[in-house]
C-alpha cells in the first residue's frame, strides 16, 4: 500500500507519518509540506491513499484536486476548519477529519480505505483472474505472475509451498525458500488457489497439498512442508487435514 501525507505543520507531518509507520511498517508512505510539492506529488498519481491536511498555506488542497483522476484512490481529509466537508465528499471521501484528531480514529478511517481499496481491485481483477485460473484447471498453463517491487515475479504453481497471510497482505512461501509479499488478503488469495490443491489450515495459512510431509501431533497440530516450513493447524481445519491425509491411507 503507497500512503501520500501532505501536512504543512511540520510537527503534524512528523507526528502523522511516525504514527502510520509503526502501525503499517511495510507501506511506502511519501510526504509532502508545501502546496508545489503537493501538487506534483498528487499529479504522480503514485498512491493508493492519500492523507490530506486541506488548507496548505493560504492555498485549498481542492485547488490541486480539480481535474485530476481519483480512480482507485481513498482519501482522508484532516482539517482545523469544518467548512470544507462538501467539498471533501465531492471527492469520495472516506473520512473528514478535525484537528486535532486521535490516533484511532485515524487508524479507522485507513482500515476503511484498505477495505475500499481491497473492494475495488476485485471487482477490476477477478474477471481476468478467473479467466486465468480456469486456463490453470485446464492445464494450459501451470504458472501465476505476482507483483513485487521491481515488477511482475513468474512462479510455478508447484513451487509454491505456503501463502502466509498479514493485516492485508500475503506472503508467498517458495520451495526454494524465497518469499515474495503481495498486497492481497489470504481470503482473496484462497478464493483463487482452492481449486488448485490449496487448502486453509489457520486463519494466516494456506498450504499446497503437494508439499505437505507430515502431520504433527506435537504442542499443538501442525503440518510439516518439503521446505522444512512449520505451519500451525487451529482445532477446526485438523478434521478436514485429517480426513484428507486418511485419504492416502492403505490401511483398513
Amino acid at each position: 500500500m503507497r500512503i501520500l501525507l501532505i501536512e504543512d505543520e511540520l510537527a503534524q507531518l512528523k507526528r502523522l507519518k511516525k504514527t502510520i509507520t509503526e502501525a503499517y511498517p511495510k507501506d511506502t508512505i511519501t510526504t509532502a509540506s508545501n502546496f508545489e510539492e503537493a501538487r506534483l506529488r498528487i499529479s504522480e498519481s503514485e498512491f493508493d491513499i492519500g492523507i490530506f491536511d486541506v488548507m496548505i498555506g493560504t492555498q485549498s488542497i481542492f485547488e490541486i484536486l480539480k481535474g485530476i483522476k481519483l480512480q482507485n484512490k481513498q482519501l482522508i481529509f484532516l482539517t482545523g476548519n469544518n467548512s470544507f466537508a462538501i467539498q471533501a465528499f465531492e471527492c469520495y471521501a472516506v473520512d473528514y477529519i478535525l484537528k486535532p484528531f486521535s490516533e484511532e480514529r485515524l487508524h479507522q478511517s485507513i482500515q476503511i480505505a484498505n477495505k475500499r481499496l481491497l473492494k475495488d481491485s476485485q471487482i477490476q481483477n477477478d474477471s481476468q483472474y478467473n479467466t486465468l485460473v480456469q486456463s490453470i484447471v485446464n492445464q494450459s498453463i501451470d504458472s501465476i505472475s505476482l507483483p513485487n517491487i521491481s515488477g511482475m515475479k513468474l512462479v510455478l504453481l508447484k513451487d509454491i509451498v505456503a501463502i502466509e497471510a498479514e493485516r492485508s497482505y500475503c506472503t508467498f512461501h517458495l520451495s526454494n525458500r524465497e518469499t515474495i509479499t503481495i498486497s492481497k488478503s489470504l481470503a482473496w488469495v484462497e478464493q483463487k488457489l482452492l481449486p488448485l490443491g490449496f487448502f486453509r489450515c489457520h486463519r494466516s495459512w494456506l498450504v499446497n497439498q503437494k508439499h505437505v510431509t507430515e502431520f504433527l501431533k506435537q504442542n499443538g497440530y501442525s503440518l510439516k512442508m518439503t521446505s522444512g516450513l512449520i505451519v500451525s493447524v487451529t482445532e477446526r481445519a485438523r478434521v478436514k487435514v485429517m480426513d484428507w491425509i486418511r485419504s492416502f491411507s492403505i490401511s483398513d
